[in-house]
């Protein structure tokens, strides 16, 4: 090897010099944060190495965090973007960054978003051109010397949604909690008798009147059951209770007796409430006192038992012609006394008929007198039976208007007496109303 001149081993030294100034700057570079990749010469062509610093976890935790993230320029230019705000506009992620986020928000918008690019901290919400609403919290940093601003964007769509589920409930509910506020009055003030029960038959809500024909006035029983405030078992009442809440509606009558000591005549109605079968809420339970129209009814059955009796003793029958349907009713003694069965279905034309020829123009007349003047009248008529034909005198009297009321007796020389005076008194021991129901 030749000797190298001076001037050789100067240029040597200068190029070594430059070389070492040159790893030296490299070294100062990544040193400081300034270099974040290097490019490598190797056998298979330039490698770039990205370095990694103590920064490496936030980006990693921005790239994956659920809400979108945003670096822009004042001016609105996308400088980067995470993968989830680039799902959010359904754009490619390379299509995002460098584009102008004025682009990708509604024009009604437009004054928010300006906004947020220029208050320090704001938040507001946002309506997307893909469709969705968005909220953006915005902070200002500055970035290599530039001012910038960071976005933080949360999709609102499950929030929303959540939103309006719980508006929804919340309306049910106080939809519910007003009908629940009108029944309860509805029941309270109901004029008869209607109580709530829950599945163990406790008191949920009761009316002023279940609590008077009980005897319990001016209690609450709401929480308690139904056997501690009446003691008194009911096999009936308590069958028909569990039909109830198994879903089935229940009637019937009873004798009960009531804490005070009362006994009643009651009739009650069971009706489920809620869904059916096993489900069911509970059961309500309506209640009518039936004591005085029972004793009423008996009162009715003897006084027409009296009535019957009466009529076959004297034998005096009656007859209604009601002159709103132009019905004619016989008693049972009237038909007897014409000689036809209980089948026999009477007619006014068949009635007049049945007297002699000559009476009946005289019963035709006293009949439409009664009916246009109420005009009472007291006949002595002919009475020809459809059986035998014969003739049989009769004693045919008006007694009570508006409707033609007949007492009609069968006449053997002269109407005994106490039978005269008697028909009248039958007439009204009826109540008019027991010859409107003859047998």
């Amino acid at each position: 090897m030749a000797s190298e001149t001076r001037e050789d081993l100067l240029e040597r030294l200068r190029d070594l010099q430059e070389r070492l100034d040159e790893a030296e700057e490299t070294l100062r570079a990544l040193s400081s944060g300034e270099v974040d990749a290097v490019v490598v010469s190797a056998p298979g062509g330039e490698r770039v190495y990205t370095l990694k610093g103590a920064d490496e976890a936030y980006r990693i935790m921005v790239e994956s965090m659920a809400e979108g993230a945003l670096t822009l320029a004042l001016d609105g230019v996308i400088l980067f973007s995470n993968e989830q705000f680039a799902s959010m506009v359904s754009l490619p992620l390379e299509r995002v960054i460098g584009s102008c986020i004025h682009d990708l928000i509604v024009a009604q918008d437009a004054a928010i978003l300006s906004a947020l690019l220029t208050v320090q901290g704001a938040k507001a919400e946002l309506r997307l051109r893909a469709g969705i609403s968005v909220q953006v919290s915005a902070n200002t940093l500055l970035l290599d010397g530039v001012d910038c601003v960071c976005f933080i964007v949360t999709d609102l769509t499950d929030q929303k949604r959540n939103q309006e589920m719980v508006a929804t409930q919340r309306l049910a509910l106080a939809e519910a909690n007003r009908n629940r506020t009108r029944l309860e009055a509805f029941v309270e003030c109901a004029p008869v008798g209607v109580a709530m029960f829950d599945r163990k038959l406790r008191y949920l809500q009761m009316s002023r009147k279940w609590l008077e024909i009980f005897g319990i006035a001016g209690k609450d029983v709401r929480g308690t059951r139904n056997d501690e405030v009446f003691p008194h078992r009911s096999e009936l009442r308590e069958g028909a209770q569990r039909r109830g809440l198994a879903g089935e509606s229940v009637t019937g009558e009873e004798d009960a007796i009531f804490p005070d000591g009362r006994s009643r005549s009651l009739h009650w109605e069971i009706q489920p409430w809620g869904d059916s079968g096993e489900d069911t809420g509970g059961i309500i339970i309506f209640v009518e006192d039936i004591t005085e129209r029972r004793k009423a009814e008996d009162a009715l059955r003897d006084s027409e038992t009296l009535l019957l009796e009466t009529e076959e003793t004297a034998k005096v029958g009656g007859s209604k012609l009601d002159l709103g349907t132009n019905k004619l009713t016989w008693s049972r003694e009237l038909r007897r006394i014409h000689e036809v069965d209980d089948e026999f279905e009477p007619t006014l034309k068949a009635a007049i008929g049945s007297y002699a020829p000559e009476s009946r123009p005289v019963i035709q007349q006293a009949v439409a007198r009664t009916i246009e003047n109420d005009e009472p009248f007291d006949l002595e008529l002919e009475l020809v039976v459809a059986a035998q034909g014969l003739g049989r005198l009769l004693q045919t009297e008006q007694l009570l208007g508006p409707d033609v009321l007949l007492v009609v007796g069968e006449r053997h020389g002269e109407l005994p007496t106490m039978d005269r005076e008697r028909a009248p008194e039958v007439v009204a021991g009826g109540n008019r109303r027991s010859l409107e129901l003859f047998d």
